[in-house]
């Protein structure tokens, strides 16, 4: 009961500090979503394998845990901020390059994986539920996000709409570079 209200309270509050983003209220909104991924975060280590009788750690899903745990931070924290500084772009510009040139929300895809793979680390059947509610919250906010946020906030973002794909990677047609 308590993982599953980390996870709702979580992505209420990414909501929650998206909308007060778009109403300029910046400081507010930053720390509104740093306790939504505080939340998230919390509830990913409800998750975390605990060693125990009998415990055996899949050396397959631990490799991908950790990857995509990597590709998760990278892609959704650090990627913008890199990507911003190399090409010279305004906070309120468009990150059209490195992953984000192949489809507008690729930390979907880690997060999803990072969630399935720590879930067959613990035991499947017991976090079914669990991660099918992860994942579903995490697609409800970026579509929230791609629909009704980003095109207030991103100058450009109609326009990276019609060139990249929302989820599936589109690696022949890509955004040109700023």
């Amino acid at each position: 009961m308590v993982l599953i209200f980390l996870i709702l309270a979580g992505f209420l509050l990414l909501i929650i500090g998206d909308q007060l983003q778009i109403r300029k209220k910046l400081n507010f909104s930053r720390n509104v979503q740093r306790a939504g991924y505080l939340l998230i975060l919390t509830s990913f280590v409800y998750m975390v394998p605990r060693p125990g009788p009998g415990a055996g750690l899949s050396p397959f899903f631990l490799l991908t845990t950790i990857t995509s745990g990597i590709l998760l931070l990278w892609s959704v924290f650090f990627e913008f901020g890199i990507e911003r500084k190399k090409h010279g772009i305004p906070e309120n510009g468009l990150v059209t390059t490195g992953s984000y040139r192949f489809c507008r929300h690729p930390g979907f895809w880690w997060f999803a994986l990072f969630s399935l793979s720590l879930g067959f680390l613990r035991g499947i059947s017991a976090y079914f539920f669990t991660i099918l509610l992860m994942n579903s919250m995490n697609l409800l906010l970026i579509f929230i996000q791609d629909r009704y946020i980003f095109p207030k906030v991103f100058q450009g973002y109609d326009e990276y709409r019609k060139q990249v794909p929302f989820l599936i990677p589109r690696i022949q047609k890509t955004m040109r570079k700023p």
